[in-house]
């Protein structure tokens, strides 16, 4: 219990970025289906987050105009990449090639991790587990392997570029030489900035020439959107919350747990198509997520282990000195 006080907002962050993420990922298939406007939906979703935060203004905080600079220079981008990139995907990339690349991401994370000032620690079993995830999404990919095309293939590879350099460089940003801005200026941050360019990709890619036909009415699929837009801002938010608690590749690792738990649900209760071999896949994957959980405690635990011996034995030493 005493254990669980003492880390409770990280737990709950946790969960309640989980069950965002399960919910987001499920809305956005929805309104993409309705409104195959992938470019636009995200930028109304970045204008909708941008005007929620502004409705706080006493929330926004930063230390310096360097903070400022350190973060929008990159961090906005990175987060436009991967989100436009994600929502462009579910046009284009089936379902097993994106959980593959997904899971392959948090490898590339670990080892950039390894090197930054509070390192990431890799053992043998964190890379089991890693091996374990990724057999897993191995075996989901004999679903629709013969759905996939050379522009779902670069889709789905840029997208895990994105967000491993997302989660590094914010995980960087926030806990490596951290900037001094609230939680609520880094969403107003990334949306504020990206919004616009996301905007342009939009017009550029001539989603502009559906707006009418797509949003003339007010029906089903205006309220998914408004209902994906409310979860886009608390999914941002949640986000950079459980940021500050939990790696990059930590991060990404519970992102793909939620993924999956999105496919279990459309296989049980939506109908859709899937094999035997698929959704074994799928709980390989699961338990593969369980494994890294308790491989990541066994990795944290350990120098602490280490420091409590150094301590006794070094107390040890000074009272023989006595």
């Amino acid at each position: 219990m005493d254990h669980f006080r003492a880390h409770a907002d990280r737990y709950i962050t946790t969960f309640l970025y989980m069950v965002s993420s399960f919910s987001m990922a499920s809305l956005n298939s929805l309104v993409v289906a309705h409104l195959p406007i992938p470019l636009t939906i995200v930028s109304v979703q970045m204008a909708f987050t941008v005007a929620s935060v502004g409705c706080s203004p006493s929330s926004l905080s930063w230390g310096s105009l360097e903070d400022i600079r350190r973060w929008g220079a990159v961090e906005p981008f990175l987060f436009l990449g991967s989100v436009a990139s994600s929502a462009v995907a579910l046009n284009y990339a089936p379902t097993g090639l994106m959980s593959f690349c997904r899971h392959a991401a948090p490898l590339a994370s670990a080892l950039i991790e390894a090197h930054f000032r509070n390192p990431f620690v890799l053992t043998a079993h964190t890379l089991g587990s890693m091996g374990v995830m990724l057999a897993g999404a191995a075996m989901y990919l004999s679903h629709d392997f013969n759905a996939w095309t050379k522009a779902g293939v670069a889709i789905a590879s840029v997208n895990a570029l994105f967000a491993v350099m997302d989660r590094v460089v914010q995980r960087h940003l926030i806990a490596n030489i951290p900037v001094d801005i609230s939680k609520t200026m880094m969403m107003l941050l990334n949306n504020g900035i990206a919004v616009l360019p996301c905007f342009l990709l939009a017009l550029a890619a001539g989603e502009h020439t559906q707006w009418r036909a797509k949003l003339r009415r007010v029906n089903t699929q205006s309220v998914l959107l408004v209902l994906s837009c409310l979860n886009a801002a608390a999914l941002c938010y949640l986000g950079i919350r459980l940021q500050h608690h939990v790696t990059a590749t930590t991060f990404m690792v519970l992102t793909n747990m939620s993924k999956l738990v999105v496919v279990i649900f459309g296989a049980a209760f939506l109908g859709e198509a899937t094999s035997a071999l698929s959704m074994a896949g799928v709980l390989v994957s699961i338990a593969g997520s369980f494994y890294y959980v308790e491989a990541r405690k066994r990795a944290e635990k350990a120098p602490r282990e280490s420091d409590s011996k150094s301590a006794h034995y070094a107390t040890v030493m000074q009272m023989a000195e006595l």
